[in-house]
This record gives C-alpha cells, sequence and structure tokens, in this order.
C-alpha cells in the first residue's frame, strides 16, 4: 500500500512538472470604473477635488466606450462641475483663511488646465505676498522670508518691502536673503549697511553657540545578559530665536516611529552646560529626507540660516560643526567631494570630504559664508571621510510646512524611472497610483511637466518636492514616438511606496522595476517558474550582473524583506555570454530606490 501511495505522488510530480501554472500572484491591470459620479464622489470625500478631476479628463481624452452612457446622460458634464464647484468653494476657503499655500496649490493646478479664470484669475506675486505677510505677522519668519523669496522670483518688489524683509534678514541671520535683497535694491544707504553686515563674519567660536547635542534617552538594553544604557547621541542647530532646532530623523526616531514600542526621552544639551540637559520635543520629521525639526524654551544665543544655491564645486571649503561621539563644541573642515549624489529615496545629497562621526548626525555644513549649505546624515563604514549631507535647498523645500507639525507628506505620481542620456522612460507604473490611472505604461518617455522639460530624475523630485498632495500637473509625454498629454494629480507618497507593487502585482511584472530586466514566462512548473529575458537596462542589477536579452532563466528563490527593505531573487540562468552554461545567481534590489517619482 505504501509502495502505491510513493507511487502515486511520484507520478503527480512529474506530471505537474510538465503542467504550466499561474504565478502565485496575479498579473495587476487597472479596472476602469463605468461609474464616474461614484468615482468622482469617492476622490472628494478624501478631499481630493483634482484627483477627481484627473477622472474627467482622462474620460475627455479616452475612447473607451464604457464611459458613453456617462457621455451620453449628461454625467460628465455635471461631475464636471460638481468639481469646479468644490474647488472654486476649497480656493475661497482657503483665502478666508489665510492658508494661502492652499490657495497657490490650487491656483497652480487650475494654470495647468488654462482655468485660473475659475477663481477669478488672481495675481500669483501677490499670493506669494500675502503668505510671506502672513508668516510675518506669526513670527514664522524663515517660512516668511523663504515666500518673499519666491516672490523674488516673480517680480520685483518695493523699496519698502525690500527694506522690511532686508531688515529682518540681518535680525534673523540670513545671509543669503540679504544678499539676495541687497542685490535687487538701487544705491542707498540700507544697501550700504547690508553690505557691511555681509562683510561681517561670525567666528566658530560664535557659530559654536548655536549648536546642540541631541540625546535620546531609551532606558537599558541587554547585551551579552548585562543591562546597559541605550542612548542615541547626534547633533543639532538652532534656526529660529524661539527655540527651534534642525536635526536628523534618524536620531530621534524612537520619539515619532509608532513601530518602537520602548522607552524613549528626548532631551538637548547646550555647548556650554557642562552635564546639563533640556528637555524638547519633536515638531515634524521627514524619513524620506532624515530631517527633523524639535522645540525647546530656549532663547539661543545664535541662529544659523540657510543658503538655497544648489550650485556647489568639487574642492569648495566647507566646515561641519557638531557632537561626534558626544564630544561637544567639535568642528572639523573639509571639502566637498562630489554633487548631486541620489543617495536618498528623493532628491540628491552632497558627498563631503570632512571628517564627521558617528554624533555629528543632523550638524550643520557650512560654507566660507557663514551659510548652512547641509545637514550632516551619513558616512560609509570603514572608508575615511566618504560622508554625505543633506544640501539646505531640499531642506528649505520642507521646512515652511514643518512648523504646522507631524510628518511631512510628499507628493508623487507613482511612476519607477529610468534615466540615461537626458531621456526620462517610465520603466513602471505602481499599481492604481496617479501614473497608471492616467495609463502611462512601460517605454513611454516623461518630456515635460507643466511646460517644463525634464531630463532628470531629480529634476522631477525638485518639482515635486515643492507641491503638496492633489496638485494636477499637466505632463507631456511620448508612446512611440507619438506625442501625448496627460493630466496627473498627485498623490500623497507612502512611507513604503515600493510595497505597494509588491502586494498587489505577478513577481513576473516586478522583475523590471526591481531589477532592471524585461521578462517574458515561459511556464511555471513544480519548484520553479521559467522565463525568458527580452530586454536589459545599462546600469541596473541585472545588467551589473552580466544578463543580457534572449537569456533564459529559472526562479528558485523570491523574499521580500518589509523590515530591511529589500527583495532577493535567486535564479539559474543560462547566460549566452557564457555559452549557456547555466550557473546560480542571487540578485538584491533595495526597496527605497530612487528612481520613484
Amino acid at each position: 500500500m505504501m509502495r502505491k501511495v510513493l507511487f502515486s505522488f511520484i507520478l503527480a510530480a512529474l506530471l505537474l512538472s510538465g503542467c504550466r501554472s499561474k504565478d502565485k500572484n496575479e498579473e495587476y491591470v487597472y479596472q476602469r470604473d463605468p461609474d464616474v459620479a461614484g468615482t468622482v464622489e469617492k476622490h472628494l470625500e478624501k478631499d481630493a477635488p483634482f484627483a477627481a478631476l484627473q477622472e474627467i479628463l482622462y474620460i475627455d481624452s479616452s475612447r473607451d466606450k464604457i464611459y458613453d452612457k456617462a457621455r451620453s446622460e449628461g454625467i460628465v458634464e455635471n461631475c464636471r462641475q460638481t468639481i469646479y464647484d468644490r474647488i472654486i468653494s476649497d480656493y475661497n476657503k482657503a483665502i478666508e483663511e489665510k492658508k494661502y499655500e492652499k490657495a497657490i496649490s490650487i491656483y497652480f493646478s487650475l494654470l495647468a488646465i488654462e482655468k485660473t479664470s475659475l477663481i477669478g484669475n488672481p495675481d500669483i506675486t501677490q499670493l506669494y505676498l500675502q503668505a510671506a505677510e502672513n508668516d510675518y505677522e506669526k513670527e514664522n519668519y524663515i517660512s516668511a522670508l523663504y515666500k518673499f523669496y519666491k516672490y523674488l522670483n516673480f517680480t520685483k518688489p518695493s523699496q519698502e518691502l525690500l527694506v522690511k524683509y532686508g531688515d529682518l534678514s540681518v535680525t534673523q541671520n540670513n545671509r543669503y536673503m540679504l544678499k539676495l535683497i541687497a542685490a535687487s535694491m538701487g544705491e542707498c544707504d540700507k544697501k550700504k549697511e547690508y553690505i557691511e553686515v555681509l562683510n561681517n563674519l561670525s567666528s566658530p567660536a560664535e557659530m559654536m553657540k548655536g549648536t546642540v547635542t541631541i540625546w535620546v534617552n531609551k532606558g537599558t538594553k541587554l547585551q551579552y545578559g548585562v543591562g546597559v544604557p541605550d542612548r542615541s547621541i547626534g547633533s543639532g542647530f538652532f534656526i529660529d530665536k524661539r527655540g527651534y532646532v534642525i536635526t536628523n530623523y534618524h536620531v530621534i526616531e524612537s520619539e515619532v516611529n509608532p513601530e518602537y514600542e520602548g522607552f524613549s526621552r528626548l532631551f538637548i544639551r547646550l555647548p556650554d552646560a557642562v552635564g546639563s540637559r533640556v528637555p524638547a520635543k519633536v515638531v515634524a520629521w521627514d524619513p524620506i529626507f532624515d530631517i527633523a525639526l524639535l522645540k525647546t524654551e530656549i532663547d539661543p544665543e545664535y541662529i544659523f540660516n540657510f543658503s538655497l544655491d544648489n550650485s556647489y564645486n568639487p574642492g569648495d571649503r566647507i566646515f561641519a560643526i557638531g557632537s561626534p561621539g558626544g564630544l561637544e563644541n567639535t568642528i572639523t573642515a573639509g571639502i566637498v567631494s562630489a554633487g548631486q549624489r541620489r543617495f536618498l529615496p528623493l532628491g540628491d545629497v552632497l558627498q563631503v570630504d570632512v571628517p564627521v562621526n558617528p554624533g555629528n548626525s543632523g550638524g550643520p555644513l557650512i560654507n566660507d559664508k557663514n551659510e548652512v549649505i547641509g545637514v550632516v546624515f551619513a558616512g560609509i563604514p570603514r572608508f575615511q571621510n566618504i560622508n554625505f549631507a543633506i544640501p539646505s535647498h531640499w531642506v528649505m523645500d520642507l521646512l515652511s510646512g514643518m512648523y504646522d507639525g507631524g510628518q511631512v507628506a510628499h507628493s508623487w505620481l507613482g511612476l519607477s524611472m529610468y534615466e540615461k542620456n537626458n531621456t526620462l522612460e517610465v520603466l513602471y507604473a505602481i499599481p492604481g497610483e496617479s501614473g497608471c490611472v492616467a495609463g502611462l505604461q512601460n517605454g513611454d518617455i516623461i518630456k515635460t511637466i507643466n511646460g517644463i522639460e525634464i531630463k532628470t530624475i531629480t529634476q522631477v523630485h525638485k518639482i515635486l518636492n515643492t507641491l503638496s498632495p492633489d496638485t494636477l500637473l499637466c505632463i507631456g509625454w511620448e508612446r512611440n514616438g507619438k506625442s501625448e498629454t496627460s493630466y496627473i494629480a498627485t498623490k500623497k507618497r507612502p512611507r513604503k511606496a515600493m510595497d505597494i507593487a509588491l502586494r498587489k502585482d505577478s513577481k513576473k511584472n516586478l522583475i523590471l522595476p526591481l531589477f532592471g530586466m524585461q521578462v517574458e514566462s515561459t511556464g511555471n512548473y513544480v519548484f520553479k517558474e521559467g522565463y525568458v529575458i527580452k530586454k536589459v537596462y545599462q546600469g541596473l542589477a541585472a545588467y551589473e550582473s552580466d544578463l543580457s536579452a534572449n537569456d533564459p532563466f529559472s526562479l528558485r528563490g523570491w523574499r521580500y524583506d518589509s523590515r530591511m527593505r529589500y527583495v532577493a531573487m535567486q535564479i539559474y540562468v543560462k547566460k549566452k555570454k557564457a555559452g549557456f552554461m547555466e550557473t546560480g545567481l542571487q540578485l538584491v534590489a533595495y526597496l527605497d530606490d530612487n528612481n520613484l517619482i
């Protein structure tokens, strides 16, 4: 009897090995809903009128017959008017409540479809000025100066305004803005006064008074069976006379990360207060850019200012101030090694050759004009003086909104991109996200955003970094050489963006954005899934592993680790370059990659 059972099992296994089966995960296909009114209502309930408008604009350009009934019965036009009424109401409410950032976002969304007449064709320069004046009245001076900087980009202010914000720049030690304002002024006594201030540089000893040591007490941890103190130590610096401090998110993560369940208490230590600690609280944080804003009840002796300049040159002289190993009042000198290193999920970073050690995280990186050009955040272990800093212009894009508190919300389109030779190709559209809803797919080339020519992922990140979720954009793109236009509403970028695709789509489709190769299934068999490579993207994981088009392979293992943020794929491949001899290979993809927009 046992022999018969064993024989039956072996026979079944042999039969199954010759039969095709479906992927464990079904391939994702976006299903459009013919219930236009219901779809629009769902978006409006989520306070996303421009996502609702994206649906209507897609129907306008679509030939999908599923919308014929909605068109013929006037449902589409009724929905369009409902959305317009909501947008007008939101704009008027934003102006009434002095939420000018919201009003500005609505203005630019309507500008993308040439419909600013809905809100009376407001003067965008006046919106920026009103935003700056509102922050000035609330004593949010950093935000006021940043919005006045935006205002400067559109028009030449009156002498009265230049003096007002020039004097504010002096009191806030904002040397970058003072330089811009002085350059905008005609010859006068005030301009001479400002130039004199700019020529008077603070000494390193003065600047150190504006730095702090960040101290997070996480209680006691067991190490080799013995309880030892668990501490996080970093650096920070004052940016506001009301006691606001900038540091790294990873230094204070235990204070705000809901996944952390232990004890955590946050303090700062002033440079001249040996042994004493001052309580602090986290106001806002951004895990993606590794930035946090803290508040203390201290009147700082020195406040730092951010430069908005992003033209860094290798060899530029820089200084870092911080508390390496908890040693306060430490200043080190070096140079900029390189710019535009794509190291974080968004934006780029500065590579610097300046001595930085554990404890320096969150400290200021300063140029020879006393301006903060970056926030130190990381180094590479075992590699001396290869360190990185978050450029200040990225931080300033976020800082104005951080005073409102909470986690920073980033906008995204839900697309995985491939950048080569000043061309941006869509690798993959994340299931259900804005780019997918707009119909973008692998091979499409992004050409413009709101009329601005786009050539790099960093360019797109810079645009998105200044936008709130549910901002409508006009995207120019090409498919097979044919120019197309789509209107896409940004959505809130998830903390773990790529994980959405891993939950919803098949391995076959995910191999492309994760490992950089387009594959075709040749059938699934017992213990393995068969594929053949159709295309390999230069510079990505598959290319670096020497794989090429027409190489057949079988997928033997797939591991997705959400906590460690990677996907590992084990394959047996017959490489064309190796005479089609079968070899085992493991490819690993980091999930928080910087090719997502």
